[in-house]
């Protein structure tokens, strides 16, 4: 339990609900909650590089994804 491997979103939930301290609902919710706060400060850390080029890829299909990044790639060098 204490590798830094089990650090992560989800094993101290599933530990707690493992020894009883909580119900697997509280657990599910537990992992949910961390998880998005998790995204939050990933999404926060990297808008703070300017390097990174961001593509919106909800409206794409993989084939097409996969050619914005690929350009996206090319054209940032």
């Amino acid at each position: 339990r204490n590798l830094n491997a089990l650090q992560t979103v989800g094993y101290n939930e599933v530990f707690s609900f493992l020894d009883g301290e909580i119900s697997l609902e509280q657990a599910i919710n537990r992992i949910r909650s961390n998880t998005r706060q998790y995204a939050k400060r990933q999404l926060t850390w990297f808008k703070k590089d300017q390097s990174i080029i961001w593509i919106d890829c909800t409206s794409l299909t993989k084939r097409d994804t996969v050619a914005a990044a690929v350009m996206a790639v090319s054209n940032s060098g």
